[in-house]
C-alpha cells in the first residue's frame, strides 16, 4: 500500500526498469573519510556529472560526450572556485575535479 493507493505489480516492474537504465559512480579522494573532491555521474541518455567539495554547493556539468577529454573540458569550463584549506589548495581541487569527473563517467559507462 502506498499513499496513492495499493501497490501494483506493474508499478514495481516499471521502477525496476527505470533503475536498471541509470548508472551512477562516485570517486571520492581523501584520507580517513575526508573528501577533497567527489563526483557522481549519470550516462543515461546524456552525460551529467555532479561535483562535490568544489564550492558552497554541488556543481553539475553536462559534457558533450563521455570522452574523458570532453568531461575534463566541461569541468574546466565550469570555472570552479573551490575552497583552499588544510586538505588541499584550490588549484589541486580543480585538478582533482577533472580527474574524478572523468573516472566517474568511465565507471558509470561500464555500469559499475
Amino acid at each position: 500500500m502506498t499513499a496513492a493507493g495499493p501497490r501494483r505489480a506493474a508499478d514495481e516492474d516499471h521502477g525496476a526498469r527505470r533503475a536498471a537504465a541509470t548508472a551512477f559512480a562516485s570517486v571520492p579522494i581523501g584520507v580517513d573519510g575526508t573528501r577533497i573532491v567527489n563526483a557522481a555521474a549519470s550516462v543515461n541518455g546524456g552525460v551529467r556529472v555532479a561535483l562535490g567539495c568544489v564550492g558552497a554547493t554541488p556543481v553539475v556539468v553536462e559534457p558533450a560526450s563521455a570522452d574523458p577529454e570532453a568531461v575534463r573540458g566541461a569541468v574546466r569550463e565550469a570555472a570552479l572556485e573551490p575552497p583552499c584549506d588544510v586538505h588541499a589548495s584550490a588549484d589541486y581541487r580543480r585538478h582533482l575535479a577533472e580527474v574524478v569527473a572523468a573516472r566517474a563517467v568511465e565507471q558509470a559507462g561500464q555500469g559499475s
